[in-house]
């Protein structure tokens, strides 16, 4: 699980965004498919989306405008953040405004110039640092998830299976019934039996993709994992989700650490609880969540290398994110002053 730590030695960490990419929503979910709206039209696919996002590298990405703005630092490595802009609940203060769309909200984290970060109440608007929101994981040093309407996207807590429509088309079963229904999305992410129209769905079909995600038939379901079809009702207890993540975590002692896990969207990855648990036992004290699935990435700037490549192979050389974190390092008092280090 690749990390990297504003210490030591300290580093400065900084939010990167892209304001004209964030500020065109707001995104807008249950009414249909998640959208925003653009220029009056209404955008609902994601490549759509990010069209005018500007990627994070590149001669006009974040990396490059983080350089022009700050030369007396130099960049060591740089962070997904793809969540603000995309998800509700997700926002950022940051030089005097908030980017982003409201909506329910897990926890704050306020970062400093100096790269020390702290838990802040949401909606806090501090003079000396930059804010973000995103669900919570941890909380006062224990594993805290909050609540699961936070998590914008089911699949970051649930696991689907892949159905194909009549249309041809391959869709996450349950999942925009998961998004209109916050009572049914809290009982399917608390490991609770719920029931699904199958809308149609060809009973062989669904059997099929069930067993594809390790789903067992069962006459009487109530462990995670299994399942009974009857008549046009599927009754099933979800796995819980397996995501690849970025989520930033505050020591005791304001130790800001990104901690990375590559996956495959509801294939690979890690659960949100087991990454609560993990973060909390390695002595996380607040934690959040920051970025979800095929965006999550980690780039060293020296020596130009992926550490974590995204999941999406098409956004390797093209990572359109509209927000990402800045690892940097301010040049040594020597070198400043024209001194051999």
């Amino acid at each position: 699980m690749p990390t990297i730590s504003t210490e030591p030695p300290r580093l400065g960490l900084t939010l990167c965004v892209d304001e004209q990419a964030v500020g065109q929503g707001p995104l807008v979910r249950g009414d249909g498919p998640p959208h925003l709206i653009r220029d009056g039209h209404r955008v609902s696919e994601q490549s759509e989306m990010r069209r005018t996002f500007r990627t994070v590298l590149g001669s006009d990405g974040h990396v490059a405008r983080f350089r022009a703005a700050h030369p007396e630092r130099t960049p060591l490595a740089v962070v997904g953040c793809g969540n603000l802009g995309l998800n509700i609940g997700v926002r950022a203060w940051v030089d005097g405004r908030w980017l982003g769309a409201e909506g329910p909200e897990g926890g704050a984290v306020a970062v400093d110039l100096e790269g020390r970060g702290r838990r802040v109440p949401i909606g806090d608007e501090p003079e000396d640092a930059w804010v973000i929101t995103g669900p919570d994981l941890v909380r006062d040093g224990r594993p805290a998830l909050s609540h699961v309407t936070t998590f914008a996207d089911p699949r970051h807590r649930v696991l689907f299976p892949y159905v194909e429509t009549a249309s041809g088309n391959r869709v996450d079963f349950g999942h925009d019934r998961l998004i209109a229904d916050a009572a049914l999305y809290e009982d399917a992410a608390a490991g609770r039996l719920v029931h699904l129209p199958t809308d149609g769905a060809p009973h062989d079909a669904l059997r099929d993709a069930l067993a594809v995600k390790g789903y067992a038939d069962a006459d009487a379901p109530g462990q995670p994992g299994t399942y009974r079809l009857r008549g046009d009702t599927l009754e099933i207890v979800f796995f819980p989700g397996l995501y690849p993540h970025h989520a930033l975590a505050i020591s005791a002692d304001g130790i800001v650490t990104s901690w990375v896990i590559p996956g495959l969207s509801n294939r690979a990855g890690i659960t949100v609880h087991a990454l609560a648990a993990r973060l909390a036992a390695s002595g996380a004290r607040d934690a959040i969540l920051l970025d979800n699935g095929g965006d999550v990435g980690f780039w060293r700037a020296d020596p130009g290398e992926w550490v974590v490549r995204p999941a999406e192979p098409d956004r390797e050389d093209a990572w359109p994110l509209s927000a990402c974190l800045v690892y940097s390092a301010a040049p040594s008092p020597d070198r400043t002053s024209g001194q051999e280090p």
